[in-house]
């Protein structure tokens, strides 16, 4: 047990409870500000679907419960060769059991409290978990790593930006999301209604039960493999951890309305599916499925459906849009703001990175003399 930070203690557990867990999570989550990754929706449903062995870390500050996180070890020989593992952060380590992939990840933090549990966590989870391992986070925002971490070796593996549309500040200036987008992008969206409008009206409609949402996700998965793929790491609909995952998200999240699957339709015409959540004022744009087999080169669905989305989003007073991480063009059209995510590595000795850095500049190095 760690007990620091004015008075933080912070405690790992092997695979406690699940049904106390999920208490004390929803619990927490009710004096936190979590995005719905860290919510009991998101991480329920991957317990119930992917998870089998695992930690806690808890933070409590005078008994109270402050902080939570689960923690995978994933089998890694070369960190076994150093006496560590490699933990990672709500997530399991594996290409295929990750690929429903977490964003904004981070510990589940008491509001306003957040650096000092965090660096409470951390420092926690590195001693008594991780020795010479590794404790993969992300993908995240820099702030996982803001606190004072000056002792360990931290490496940033992976980077994106994410796209947002800030629906308050188009309100503050009196805007419309039409004249907010260049010339160009309104040119060619209202272009691609009207051709889209000469095979009938276009329709939002929203699954108002599971089996809707169900129905909605079994139609996004040809046009989702014939888009990115279906050999192994390219669409997830080929994945069946994945389908296990969101199966298990929609049906505990379409009731409460915070997951949402759309349907957008021109007359009889399926234009795409649109995966969304809804949270705490927040639109976040999850998964899409696109039909380009409408052959006319100036459909734009994907333009078209976030267009109808973004609007539907500000005429019912939510504060943002956000397309998440990413560079889809159409991400790029709308976005009115941008941040960065990270995948950050945390390791106990900086001498254990620095080693590792130098062994994989010799295996450069060899590979470039041998294939020479």
């Amino acid at each position: 047990m760690n007990r620091q930070n004015n008075a933080i203690e912070s405690e790992v557990y092997f695979c406690p409870d699940r049904e106390w867990l999920k208490q004390a999570w929803t619990e927490l989550e009710n004096h936190s500000e979590p995005n719905v990754f860290l919510s009991w929706l998101w991480i329920g449903s991957w317990f119930e679907s992917l998870v089998d062995d695992y930690y806690v870390i808890e933070a409590r500050r005078n008994n109270e419960v402050i902080g939570l996180g689960i923690i995978v070890l994933q089998a890694d020989s070369y960190y076994r060769y150093f006496k560590g593992a490699s933990c990672y952060l709500h997530r399991l380590g594996d290409e295929l059991l990750d690929q429903a992939w977490i964003e904004y990840n981070d510990f589940l933090m008491l509001k306003g409290h957040e650096v000092d549990i965090r660096q409470a966590m951390i420092s926690t989870v590195m001693d008594e978990i991780v020795g010479n391992g590794k404790f993969v986070v992300g993908a995240s925002h820099h702030t996982v790593i803001d606190c004072s971490l000056t002792e360990y070796g931290v490496e940033a593996v992976w980077e994106s930006l994410t796209y947002q549309v800030d629906l308050e500040q188009l309100r503050q200036n009196n805007q419309a999301l039409s004249n907010v987008i260049s010339r160009s992008a309104r040119y060619q969206t209202m272009r691609s209604v009207r051709r889209y409008q000469e095979y009938g009206e276009i329709k939002v409609s929203t699954a108002k039960s599971v089996e809707e949402a169900l129905s909605y996700f079994s139609m996004a998965k040809p046009l989702h493999i014939k888009r990115w793929g279906d050999q192994s790491g390219q669409s997830g609909f080929c994945n069946p951890y994945f389908m296990k995952f969101h199966e298990a998200l929609i049906r505990n999240g379409v009731v409460s309305g915070n997951v949402c699957l759309h349907k957008i339709t021109a007359g009889k015409e399926l234009i795409a599916i649109i995966y969304n959540f809804h949270w705490r004022g927040k639109v976040t744009f999850y998964l899409c499925a696109l039909n380009y087999e409408m052959h006319d080169k100036h459909l734009k669905p994907g333009l078209v459906s976030h267009y109808f989305l973004i609007n539907t989003a500000m005429d019912n007073g939510f504060s943002h849009y956000d397309f998440m991480g990413g560079s889809d063009r159409y991400k790029k059209t709308f976005a009115n703001s941008t941040s960065s995510l990270y995948v950050y590595e945390i390791r106990k000795s900086k001498n254990v990175l620095a080693f590792k850095n130098k062994l994989r500049y010799v295996k450069h190095q060899l590979s470039g003399y041998y294939s020479g």
